[in-house]
This record gives C-alpha cells, sequence and structure tokens, in this order.
C-alpha cells in the first residue's frame, strides 16, 4: 500500500482513529460500518470478521453486514456459503441496488471469474481502454462503490 492510499484509508473514518469527545455520542452500528470498510480497503479480512461478528451481534438483520459477510465469504473461498446468503438476500431486498451489486461482485468469483482475469491481464498489457469498455458486460448493475459516509 502506498503512502497516499494508507493516508486515504486512515483519513476515511476519523471515529476509529480519534478518540471521541465524552459529549459526544457514536452509534455503535454505524462504527462497525465503517471499521468493516476501513478493513476492506486494508485487506484485512481477520479485521472484517471481527466486525462482522459484533455487528451481526448487536444487529443481526443488518444489510450491509449481511453483503459484507457474502463478500468475506466469496474472498474466503466459501462459494456455496456466499450464494446461499445471496439467494436469501435477493428474497428479502431483491430490489434493492446493492443486492445486484453483490451479485456482480460475487459472479467474478464464480460463474465470470475467468472474464474478469482476461479483463485484468488486458489492464496490465496496457490494453486499458480495451478492458475498460469490458467491464459493462462484465458488471451490468454497475461496479460496488464504497460509501464512505
Amino acid at each position: 500500500m502506498t503512502s497516499k492510499q494508507r493516508e486515504q484509508v486512515y483519513s476515511l473514518s476519523p471515529p476509529l482513529l480519534h478518540p471521541a469527545f465524552p459529549s459526544q455520542t457514536i452509534d455503535t452500528v454505524d462504527w462497525l460500518h465503517s471499521q468493516i470498510v476501513t478493513a476492506e480497503l486494508m485487506n484485512r479480512d481477520d479485521i472484517v470478521e471481527s466486525a462482522l461478528d459484533r455487528l451481526l451481534a448487536v444487529s443481526p438483520n443488518d444489510i450491509n453486514g449481511q453483503i459484507a459477510l457474502v463478500r468475506l465469504s466469496a474472498r474466503k473461498n466459501q462459494l456455496r456459503q456466499a450464494k446461499l446468503r445471496l439467494n436469501l438476500l435477493r428474497v428479502q431486498h431483491s430490489a434493492m441496488n446493492s443486492v445486484l451489486l453483490l451479485e456482480s461482485y460475487l459472479s467474478i468469483y464464480t460463474n465470470k471469474r475467468s472474464d474478469y482475469k482476461r479483463l485484468q491481464l488486458l489492464e496490465k498489457l496496457g490494453r486499458t481502454e480495451e478492458a475498460i469498455a469490458s467491464y459493462d458486460a462484465l458488471f451490468p448493475y454497475g461496479m460496488r462503490r464504497i460509501n464512505y459516509g
């Protein structure tokens, strides 16, 4: 991670890095959401897992927690579990854009893995424009965006 990337990651969530003033109240769920986002940006699945355990203990039906759990399962190559959780989210929250984005995310670990690897290779070979043009087909609902605030 470059120093600029590290600076961006650490500037995302001031409550995580600076003690709260006694008069400030921090919403536990929001704080855990920001901790998960920060840990994902740092590729620290151990922190993601710990924060998810705490989040789902306080708020078991939290949609952002459930979505992060699917992403974590996919990264840990627990694809069957990730697909089952995604199917449950589809039933419960079918119209939510974040569930559609999650479908795209999970597809790069399953049925579209080779297409994704090919696009990464195109980019590494310097054929960036061709790779970017192909991303729309690979991600029909768009790429996952991280909400910083």
